[in-house]
């Protein structure tokens, strides 16, 4: 671990004394369950000080990691019952769910402010692939594999162009992804501060043993349906 340290350390700028590297790693114990988390959260931290030297002492790291410690124990204080099954859960009316639309000219996500009709109307169905065109689009745009050239194509007897290979793009970091969306907030559910997330992230690797069940085009009024989805939940 503490090899670790200081090579992350050194591709920040930085180097630890001894007292530094120990003060850091103890911080890290404190999330055995997201070290690198918390590690990259404590550079990024350490970043933001006016530090007079890239050598960093003791009391350079004791500062941040006093920040930070003070931060989570804020978050906890503020939900006590944060770690509970109920207090995890958080309902969201799917008519105040924030609506975004991406910009392919200044390549960002706007969010839409004009009132939602219940019942839709002519345009809406093609608006809603339109946005999902252009969601996948930006999603393309930003990947190596799909810049040009990115499909093998041959010209046919009829002067056509036929594509022999396409895929879909690998899959992508959910930091790289974060990072490009600014801290929007695509679900109305609220932006949750760094801290929270690396406690939510280490609750998540201890609960081996938890699962999410997602049901879609749920039909709760046919009784034929919703009894069925009660013998699946139940079993």
């Amino acid at each position: 671990m503490r090899k670790k340290l200081q090579r992350k350390f050194r591709l920040r700028g930085f180097t630890l004394k001894v007292d530094a590297l120990e003060e850091a790693a103890a911080f890290l114990d404190r999330f055995p369950d997201a070290e690198d988390d918390a590690l990259d959260l404590l550079l990024d931290e350490l970043d933001k000080e006016p530090l007079k030297s890239s050598i960093l002492d003791r009391d350079a790291v004791r500062r941040v990691v006093s920040l930070l410690v003070e931060a989570e124990e804020a978050v906890d204080a503020a939900s006590p019952a944060a770690t509970s099954a109920r207090s995890a859960l958080r309902v969201v009316d799917s008519f105040v769910v924030p609506r975004f639309h991406y910009d392919p000219i200044k390549k960002v996500f706007y969010e839409h402010t004009g009132r939602l009709s219940i019942h839709g109307e002519a345009g809406d169905k093609a608006a809603l692939y339109r946005d999902r065109y252009q969601v996948l689009l930006q999603r393309l745009a930003r990947d190596k594999y799909f810049s040009r050239p990115a499909f093998e194509t041959v010209m046919t007897e009829n002067d056509s162009c036929e594509v022999n290979t396409c895929g879909f793009p690998p899959l992508e970091d959910r930091e790289a992804s974060l990072s490009l969306l600014m801290g929007l907030d695509f679900f109305g559910g609220g932006v949750i501060p760094t801290e929270e997330t690396l406690r939510l992230s280490s609750l998540e690797n201890k609960a081996v043993n938890d699962m999410f069940v997602i049901l879609s085009d749920v039909w709760l009024d046919n009784p034929e349906g919703f009894l069925q989805y009660a013998i699946r939940i139940i079993h």
